[in-house]
């Protein structure tokens, strides 16, 4: 079904080559789910590291190397080392019994799939496969994204080499989730079974809950008490503000969703330039987890709540769902959900759901308002 939807998307075979793994057992809202990955292979050319104003730099490192030694410490503080956890605490993923084991996509299905591919999130045409890169990443570039080439393209996949210190802030965030979540944490701390703690995490429930679930995990890192709240008020809603919240998250969460870049833009409520954007290249928990319920629900809605309730900094998240970017744009207002483009897309074309809602190319049940 994939080369099917690739040739009706019109992408040239000798581009990429492809090997399939199958993530089986995700359950999002108590319905199957199984997954298909694809994995590009190709030649790798290197790519400078962007640079940036040595200020803000400054500023943005000094800001983050203190919310890391708090996380750091509450979290080690408070759950115990991750190397102490035992090795029979794993997550039992169901897997998937009886007949019904593949989804089967009808003939005028994978048009409309190969039409969905063609179109970006702008409405214009599937750009050019960009080259192969090579991108350093993590506090001094320790860690490395392998970008392929074309992947730019929907079903390009980036592979990464974690640094220690990624790691590391992958096993606390791990292991708050966890812990918020009431979940087992997995033996082995790798971000295959973060995406799957991810779906673990919301089986049986809705969009709402899942949003407020993961709001929960992000003020988890939180000081305790009044820690909460203390930041609303300390941030004036100014170009200073936005320039430095945007260098932060450039700096501090790159283990998370990979490389990302501050980019100068007018993308904010003022309409006045200002480099408040953060371009993610290619996200790297959206990829992995190839669904457009969980990006809005996990990641999107308790986001832009976490910045604008416990700093009262007003941001707005755009994902892409083709090509896999992310905007975080500081400083400009969320639209309405029944405006926002980003709840308007149908589930991804690996989603097994999407046999049932791609075809009428409705949006993704997932993200609909609950009744």
């Amino acid at each position: 079904h994939l080369q099917q939807y690739q040739v009706a998307a019109g992408f040239p075979p000798q581009h990429t080559s492809y090997r399939s793994s199958t993530i089986e057992g995700a359950f999002v809202g108590g319905g199957r789910r199984m997954m298909t990955d694809n994995h590009a292979t190709t030649s790798l050319a290197p790519f400078p590291h962007p640079t940036s104003r040595f200020s803000l730099r400054v500023i943005a490192s000094a800001t983050f190397l203190f919310a890391a030694a708090l996380t750091m410490f509450f979290g080690v503080s408070i759950g115990g080392t991750i190397s102490a956890q035992s090795p029979s605490m794993q997550i039992r993923m169901p897997t998937l019994n009886g007949p019904r084991t593949r989804v089967g996509l009808r003939q005028n299905q994978i048009k409309r799939i190969g039409r969905l591919l063609r179109r970006s999130s702008v409405g214009g045409e599937m750009p050019e496969p960009a080259p192969a890169e090579d991108v350093k990443y993590s506090p001094f570039g320790a860690g490395v994204a392998h970008f392929p080439e074309g992947w730019n393209l929907p079903d390009a996949r980036a592979t990464y080499e974690d640094s220690a210190f990624d790691s590391h802030m992958l096993g606390i965030f791990m292991k708050g989730m966890a812990r918020e979540m009431e979940q087992e944490l997995p033996e082995n701390i790798t971000y295959e079974d973060f995406i799957k703690l991810c779906f673990a995490s919301i089986q049986g429930k809705g969009p709402g809950d899942q949003t407020e679930a993961s709001l929960k995990v992000l003020r988890s890192f939180l000081p305790p008490g009044p820690g909460k709240t203390m930041f609303v008020g300390m941030f004036p809603e100014n170009k200073l503000t936005y320039e430095l919240f945007a260098k932060v998250t450039e700096t501090g969460f790159e283990w998370l969703v990979g490389p990302m870049e501050t980019q100068e833009t007018t993308d904010n409520n003022a309409k006045t330039p200002m480099a408040s954007k953060v371009k993610i290249k290619k996200c790297r928990w959206l990829q992995e987890s190839a669904c457009t319920g969980m990006c809005i629900n996990l990641c999107k809605r308790p986001t832009e709540a976490f910045f604008r309730d416990n700093f009262g900094v007003t941001m707005t998240i755009n994902p892409n769902y083709e090509d896999k970017s992310c905007e975080f744009c500081f400083g400009l207002t969320p639209p309405p959900p029944e405006e926002d483009p980003a709840y308007k897309f149908p589930c991804h074309p690996r989603c097994s759901s999407a046999s049932t809602v791609l075809g009428a190319e409705k949006p993704c049940h997932k993200v609909a308002p609950e009744s």
